[in-house]
């Protein structure tokens, strides 16, 4: 979503991001904020997980400058900023 004033976003999670692996193998981004489920590595490879959908879409708005929709209302230092 692109933001309505001339401020930009910017977070390096996406990129460089925790991943969290579950004892049934399902792994989330940002498990501390936006717990993202990405998939299950008994079905996807770490590299596949890696690049799944939504998380490319979270870079493609954060190189925009743009806060993604999934952050919003997040409790992080780039949501809330």
């Amino acid at each position: 979503m692109k933001s309505t004033t001339s401020k930009t976003y910017s977070c390096d999670e996406p990129w460089t991001g925790l991943l969290s692996v579950e004892t049934n193998m399902d792994v989330t981004f940002c498990p501390c904020f936006l717990k993202m489920r990405l998939g299950n590595l008994q079905h996807q490879t770490l590299s596949e997980l890696w690049n799944v959908e939504p998380l490319v879409e979270l870079r493609r708005c954060f190189s925009r400058g743009d806060l993604p929709a999934a952050c919003q209302d997040q409790l992080c230092p780039p949501a809330r900023s």
